[in-house]
This record gives structure tokens, C-alpha cells and sequence, in this order.
């Protein structure tokens, strides 16, 4: 199969590195607009399979041609180029799989059908490996009355001032803390204020006690989860850090609006970048949790799934654990469209591209790249 990987970020640089190491990907071409970027990373991978392109992938009738041939795109981008260049993969009749859920993408569900292309929306780690693990305990259940997935991406080493490092963009991380979150509470779609649901949640040592909050990453869930009572996405951090984080949000900080400062203006949000990212990216060795419980009914019992991950850096390649679980879950998926063993035409959620064996090809898959998941059933009358 031959590959195109759009990005070449972190995430990007994973996937293409993983779709290298595939035998049965024949090409893999990297497209990115930062071309020293792209020719470093094709001295560091010193394979005959890996070419790259400089794209504009604003350049909209351009990144078609760009894409036509291919069997496969693994779109890496930004999430405010994702939907055009999703649409432009359809448009180009070649199947697609994006990191990335907006809303937007459910509109793209007719024009994949037609194009005979899947299509896999939000399917990387969260979303994506997390609505994966939901939709194998909702399959395995009668009745799903409640799935919540937890995930967060943490520094090794926690240290000032904010206890945290680094593993995808600023923007991103900040939008975490910004953003009105959707949850489904008996059975109504709730939007609540940012930060919303703070608890505690314990996992294994060396971690301990850490602390949650609702973020809006339900993602495809929201549509194909209808009837469930309750669902919630929540993101997991060290407990100093969002006692901090709350203090830069009620100064202002966080704030996108421009303001006026001594006769120029600047931009809250982007000056607080240019002030901590030096020491939000010093060392990356990070490790990925995430739990997703799924309970409700079989047999006329209640059951509940809790399905467990704890994934660290790789010291050997130097990838972060964080591009691992994503980068490595949308590889899984291209290969899998890709030799034809996830075959459905049209828009796929991750929670129903994987259902039934393609779940255990899936799950043997992860093991191989050595991120494993432990499953866990508790039944009760």
C-alpha cells in the first residue's frame, strides 16, 4: 500500500516512522510546509520508502492532486486544517484517517459513502483509542448505560511551575482549559463551564492520587452513543496543576482577545506561550494513563468494563509516549484499511470500525508496538 502522512509534528513523524517499519506499506511520502523538517527527518529515517513534499495544504485543489494515487492518507495536520483536507482526501477518492474530530467531519459522511472511501474520523488517542476501548464494552453489553474515559499526558518528572511538559501543541493544551465541555447526563446533552467535573482519580504508583476535569472530547460518541445515560471525556493531570492553570485563566492569561499594553497590542493567550513554553519543554520523557469504564447490563446483571493503560517514552527511538498512542492507533487503522480488513465505505467512528475480530487484530496490534491494555470485569446482582 502506498501511504501519505499530512504533518510531520510529532504525531506525523510517529505515524510515518511506524508506517516504514510496515511491510506491507510500499511508499510512504510525508507532506509539511516546514521543508527543513521534512529533509532532517529523511536523514534521520534513512529509508528507501520515505519521500517528502513541501505543501501549502491551504492550497486546496493542489493538496487533491497531491493525494490522488494514494490508498491511504494518516492526516496529522492541525486541527483547523483537518476538515478541508479530510474533504479534499475524499474528493481525491483516496480513504482517510484523521487524528482530528470536529463536528464539521460528520458532514463529510455522505461524500465518503459516495466515493466509495472510509473514512476515520478523531482516531488517535483522545479521541480515538478511547471511543475504540467504549465501543468494545458497549458491544459486549445488553444495555450501556455509562461510559467515561479518562486519559492525560504527563511528565515523568512533574516540576514547576506547572507540573507539566509539553506533548502537543500549546494552542491545544490551552484549548483543554478554555473550552466549554459537552457531557451527556441523564440522557440530556449538557454543556458545561470550563473546568467542570474536578475529582480525583487513583491509579497505580508510581502515580497515586491525580486529578480530573470534563473536556469536550466525547467526539464521535455524541452521535453514535444515543440512548447511554451518561458519558463523559475527562483529561488527567498532576493535582498542582490546575490550581495554576485556574490562576492564569482569572488573570487573564489564557485570554485570545488582543490587548492594548503600553501602545501595542499583543495577545494574552501567545505572550503566556512565548513566557513558559521554554520551561514547559524541557525534557520530554512523559507517560500516557488512561482508564475507560463501561457498565450497565447482561444477563440481568450489572457489569463493568474498566479497560487500563500506562504507556511510557520510548528511550530507544526517542519518541514520546504521547505520539506513540496516537500516532501508532491512526498507523493501525491505514494499515488495516489498507490490506482491506476494515472495509466499510463511508464515515467509520472509531468505535464501530473495530468491532468484533477487527477489536483483537487491533488489540494484538498495539501489543506488537508494545502499548498493552488491561481489561478488567466487575459483575454484580
Amino acid at each position: 500500500m502506498e501511504v501519505l502522512v499530512l504533518g510531520l509534528g510529532r504525531m506525523g513523524s510517529a505515524i510515518a516512522y511506524d508506517m516504514i517499519k510496515c511491510k506491507d506499506v510500499s511508499e510512504v511520502m510525508v507532506a509539511d510546509l516546514d521543508e527543513k523538517k521534512l529533509h532532517e527527518f529523511v536523514d534521520k529515517m534513512q529509508s528507501g520508502k520515505l519521500s517528502v513534499r513541501k505543501t501549502d495544504v491551504s492550497d486546496y485543489d493542489s493538496l487533491i492532486e497531491l493525494i490522488k494515487g494514494f490508498d491511504v492518507v494518516a492526516d496529522a495536520l492541525p486541527h483547523r486544517f483537518s476538515v478541508s483536507a479530510n474533504k479534499a482526501s475524499i474528493d481525491a477518492h483516496a480513504n482517510v484517517v484523521s487524528l482530528s474530530f470536529e463536528d464539521e467531519h460528520m458532514l463529510l459522511a455522505d461524500a465518503a459513502e459516495k466515493a466509495g472511501v472510509t473514512f476515520i474520523p478523531g482516531c488517535g488517542v483522545a479521541p480515538g483509542l478511547g471511543q475504540i476501548l467504549a465501543g468494545h464494552g458497549v458491544e459486549q453489553l445488553e444495555k450501556t448505560e455509562e461510559i467515561h474515559i479518562m486519559c492525560g499526558g504527563l511528565p515523568q518528572n512533574p516540576k514547576p511551575p506547572l507540573f507539566y511538559q509539553t506533548v502537543f501543541t500549546m494552542e491545544g493544551l490551552w484549548e483543554l482549559y478554555r473550552e466549554s465541555p459537552r457531557v451527556v447526563i441523564d440522557g440530556k446533552v449538557k454543556v458545561l463551564p470550563p473546568l467542570s467535573g474536578r475529582d480525583r482519580e487513583i491509579f497505580p504508583e508510581p502515580f497515586g492520587e491525580l486529578e480530573r476535569f470534563y473536556t469536550d472530547g466525547l467526539a464521535t460518541l455524541m452521535y453514535t452513543g444515543k440512548g447511554i445515560r451518561n458519558m463523559y471525556e475527562s483529561t488527567l493531570r498532576i493535582p498542582q496543576h490546575l490550581d495554576r492553570i485556574k490562576t492564569l485563566i482569572d488573570c487573564g492569561l489564557l485570554e485570545t482577545e488582543p490587548i492594548n499594553f503600553e501602545g501595542h497590542e499583543i495577545i494574552p493567550q501567545k505572550f503566556l506561550t512565548k513566557l513558559l513554553y521554554p520551561a514547559l519543554e524541557v525534557g520530554v520523557k512523559d507517560v500516557t494513563l488512561m482508564r475507560v469504564i463501561v457498565s450497565g447490563k447482561k444477563r440481568g446483571l450489572n457489569i463493568k468494563y474498566t479497560y487500563e493503560m500506562i504507556d511510557y517514552y520510548d528511550e530507544k527511538h526517542g519518541i514520546t509516549s504521547m505520539a506513540r498512542t496516537t500516532g501508532y492507533t491512526c498507523a493501525i487503522a491505514c494499515q488495516m484499511i489498507g490490506r482491506g480488513e476494515i472495509s466499510v465505505k463511508g464515515l467509520v467512528p472509531p468505535e464501530k470500525a473495530f468491532e468484533g475480530e477487527l477489536f483483537n487484530k487491533f488489540m494484538e496490534e498495539l501489543a506488537r508496538r508494545n502499548i498493552r491494555i488491561q481489561e478488567t470485569v466487575h459483575e454484580s446482582i
